[in-house]
């Protein structure tokens, strides 16, 4: 009998890898039958607005040596942005390349056809939905809860409740409404997370990546290695970790030195945001207490901290709109093994947009863009901060 092999990808962050990846990745292998796996990663800053404890060729290292063949970059401009634009460019970097079978990613909602039918709500639209999020907003709902509450009233049924609270659902649900606008033929798949995505508890061998950053940044290593695989391990021993505060004393200055013109077009910044956050930087020299200030009940933490990284890298939301309306958009090849050499050898003839695996080459060809630009001041930005080399080459095991 002959066994029709799968193609594999995710979409991840790895800021670390830990031991919730490894399972994830494995759970999901021995379910679908799984050949080949391939991971989008964002690059040295994060979704959550952070640089990357590790730096790209680490975060790389990490994924090879625990299950994927071939890592990919997600460009920056869509690493450090909202849920929606994050996952919409992992899905159309997975649906370029013509090889995918299943995306899978983890979820605290166990039954993905409740994720379905939240995500058909969310991307048509229904009038009943629209009403009635109008109808919450003017009561002074908050916009999460006014959603919530708006899915509600067209789903009708309790099963439904809380899903749209956590985090990785929503992510998830972002995944499946960019799978149904491309009309993508990758099949979804989930994995029921069972720890909690904020818990600080590091006393089992599954933790929080959140958990694992709380103690780095506070200096405790104890049962660090018990929940992370011994390969990333040995990265996190080898290096320095890094954090926001590193970036505090620039950004601060950057803010302080921008007018509120220049601040009203960084990226996400809305709503007399530009004015807290230069009103807050002259009250404050400490990049977590500012953010303490400007946050508000509808401008979350991590919506300030993915805002101060658009400030470093200056990411404005008049180039961001250039880079949407043209396509920009690349593969760029972070690291492979074996397995992953054929994987790239398949793309190069299946893939629809260009796939970067020499940057020299690809700028003589094509020339540079906006979107690619901005990589390369992120990695300059990142080098120069830690004394990185960031030319280093693709990563091969």
């Amino acid at each position: 009998m002959v066994i029709n092999m799968q193609n594999l990808g995710i979409i991840a962050e790895y800021n670390p890898f830990h031991n919730g990846h490894k399972l994830h990745i494995d759970k999901t292998k021995s379910k679908l039958n799984i050949d080949s796996s391939i991971c989008i990663i964002s690059g040295n800053f994060t979704q959550r607005g952070e640089p990357c404890l590790y730096s790209k060729w680490d975060k790389t290292k990490m994924a090879l040596s625990n299950g994927i063949d071939l890592v990919i970059e997600m460009p920056t401009y869509y690493a450090v942005n909202s849920a929606q634009n994050f996952a919409t460019c992992g899905i159309t970097l997975l649906n370029s390349l013509g090889i995918i079978d299943y995306v899978s990613f983890g979820t605290e909602c166990k039954d993905i056809e409740i994720l379905k039918q939240l995500s058909d709500v969310l991307l048509n639209e229904p009038d009943e939905y629209k009403e009635e999020l109008k109808k919450q907003l003017s009561m002074g709902n908050l916009f999460a809860k006014s959603n919530e509450l708006a899915v509600l009233k067209v789903l009708g049924d309790d099963e439904f409740k809380n899903i749209l609270s956590s985090p990785n659902n929503i992510l998830a649900i972002e995944y499946l409404k960019a799978l149904e606008k491309l009309n993508s033929k990758i099949i979804p798949f989930n994995i029921e997370r069972t720890n909690d995505y904020l818990s600080l508890d590091i006393n089992s061998d599954i933790c929080s990546a959140t958990a694992i950053r709380t103690a780095l940044e506070k200096d405790i290593h104890t049962n660090l290695e018990n929940v992370v695989p011994l390969s990333t391990y040995e990265i996190m021993r080898k290096n320095t970790p890094k954090f926001l505060k590193d970036f505090e004393t620039q950004i601060i200055y950057m803010i302080r030195k921008m007018d509120l013109k220049s601040l009203n077009d960084i990226l996400e910044v809305t709503e007399g945001l530009d004015v807290r956050l230069k009103k807050f930087s002259f009250e404050t020299n400490d990049i977590y207490e500012l953010v303490h200030k400007v946050k508000t009940k509808r401008f979350t933490q991590t919506k300030i901290q993915r805002i101060l990284i658009h400030i470093l890298l200056d990411m404005t939301k008049t180039e961001f709109e250039n880079i949407q309306k043209n396509n920009y958009m690349y593969i760029r090849v972070l690291g492979m093994n074996s397995k992953g050499k054929e994987l790239l050898k398949k793309i190069s003839t299946t893939c629809n947009i260009p796939v970067i695996s020499s940057l020299k080459k690809y700028i003589d060809t094509y020339g540079s863009n906006p979107l690619l630009e901005k990589d390369i001041l992120s990695s300059n930005i990142y080098s120069e901060k830690y004394n990185i080399d960031m030319t280093e080459k693709i990563i091969t095991i």
